[in-house]
């Protein structure tokens, strides 16, 4: 999924002794941090963009199964105002029949 817009990019793939291993982007808070930080008080957001990222995502015949603010991370620096679907560790790839 790297290279999918709104999915954090990887820096590198490959094995590391009997590990395989991938290197990502580094991102900034998920937005569960971002609500702890702000006393639990409502955070109001756009989020337009997960819906494109999710049909991109979806298109690629994959589906996340867990899209939960600690899996939604900001960007640093230049995309602070980015957001970013992250954890893909339980997504279901799929074929439409």
């Amino acid at each position: 999924l790297s290279g999918i817009h709104g999915t954090p990019k990887a820096l590198w793939l490959g094995q590391e002794s009997k590990y395989h291993v991938m290197v990502l982007k580094h991102l900034g808070p998920s937005l569960e941090d971002c609500f702890k930080a702000c006393g639990q008080k409502f955070l109001q957001i756009n989020l337009t963009w997960q819906f494109s990222h999710l049909q991109n995502i979806h298109s690629s015949h994959y589906i996340h199964c867990d899209i939960k603010p600690a899996n939604i991370l900001t960007g640093l620096k230049d995309s602070l105002n980015m957001l970013y679907l992250a954890d893909f560790g339980i997504a279901k790839q799929y074929h439409h029949p």
